[in-house]
């Protein structure tokens, strides 16, 4: 059963990619907003599921080439900056296609900040358009110290100002949109901006460790100074979501990796009633450590509901799925940056 599953997944066209790329531009407004959900002619927007949205379809042109993938990515990315404000915070929409509003509130300054920087910079990479950076580098500055801006002395981020938890979900990401925030850093040659990102990358290493218990498992946030361990709940989300983000975008060494997917895995066994998001960071865990059973156990589960949803961060997510699984991407697998004087290539996992 397992390698008729990988030969399936093998042989997924580039069509199946088109499609699920081609709902998510259906569901983006003509100002370049991504629609989240939809009941009758009522809408929300959400940055942070946007900018995932946004990354799906960044990831459909690395495989297709299709330029039009690559505007939906931009055209997000020139929403999200028209509506940042100056601390480069933003917030949920809702309202209706032709009338939509600021509800004043978000989720996060933290994920939404880094998710949108790891869009940015992916714009960058794929388009090498270093103008554009010079044009929103207060923008993207912005964006960089919002997301740090809830970072508290033991190297972790609260969710927001009057939060009082500092998740490990949105830590994962922001430890992986530090490195983002780096590389254009380098282009800018802003050495405060590069040293800053160093250190918060160290600190973050050193704090998600102690939250990595005996067992490998991590917390899942921690309550000012007080781990709330992963034994307070059994349930998934977030404990076992969280140790997947850990996994997938976390400092960890390799061998640390497997052993904390393995006791995931062990833990939390059913797929059954996972949404699709939950499912893509099953693959993405795993697909990091060499876990690919569980992959595509978790992506054959995944199939079918993405439909089901129909949301646009589903149908990223999907994307983002068989691409990695399948190792199609086309797109550029290293970057270019500058330091000093200097362009030099720089492998991205080599920096994870």
């Amino acid at each position: 059963m397992q390698a008729l599953l990988l030969v399936l997944v093998a042989m997924t066209p580039e069509a199946e990619i088109r499609a699920h790329a081609d709902a998510i531009l259906s569901k983006q407004l003509a100002d370049g907003a991504i629609v989240h959900t939809q009941d009758g002619d009522q809408i929300t927007i959400s940055p942070y599921f946007g900018n995932y949205a946004a990354l799906g379809l960044f990831d459909a042109y690395q495989v297709t080439g299709d330029k039009q993938y690559l505007e939906g990515g931009i055209k997000w990315t020139d929403w999200y900056f028209k509506r940042m404000d100056i601390r480069g915070v933003i917030h949920d929409y809702e309202g209706t296609v032709d009338n939509y509003e600021s509800t004043g509130s978000y989720t996060a300054t933290d994920s939404y900040a880094a998710t949108f920087l790891m869009c940015v910079n992916m714009r960058r990479m794929l388009t090498k358009d270093h103008r554009f950076v010079m044009r929103e580098t207060g923008k993207i500055f912005a964006a960089h110290k919002a997301m740090i801006s809830t970072l508290d002395v033991d190297g972790l981020t609260f969710a927001k100002p009057d939060s009082p938890y500092k998740y490990v979900m949105d830590n994962a990401e922001v430890f992986e949109a530090l490195w983002h925030s780096r590389q254009i850093a380098h282009l800018l040659r802003n050495y405060a901006w590069i040293h800053e990102v160093y250190y918060t990358r160290r600190d973050m290493s050193n704090a998600f460790e102690e939250l990595r218990g005996e067992d490998t498992l991590y917390a899942w946030a921690k309550a000012g100074d007080a781990p709330v361990t992963v034994e307070d709940t059994g349930e998934f989300y977030p404990a076992g979501l969280a140790n997947l983000f850990a996994v997938a975008l976390g400092p960890a060494g390799r061998h640390d990796r497997r052993a904390t997917l393995a006791a995931t895995y062990e833990r939390f066994p059913n797929f059954i009633d996972l949404p699709p998001d939950h499912l893509y960071w099953w693959i993405a865990a795993a697909q990091r450590v060499g876990r690919k059973d569980i992959a595509i156990r978790a992506f054959e589960e995944m199939k079918p509901k993405v439909e089901a949803r129909g949301l646009a961060v589903d149908h990223a997510f999907y994307i983002r799925a068989v691409a990695s699984i399948k190792r199609a991407y086309t797109g550029p697998r290293r970057t270019k940056v500058l330091m000093g004087s200097t362009f030099i290539d720089i492998p991205r996992q080599a920096v994870r």
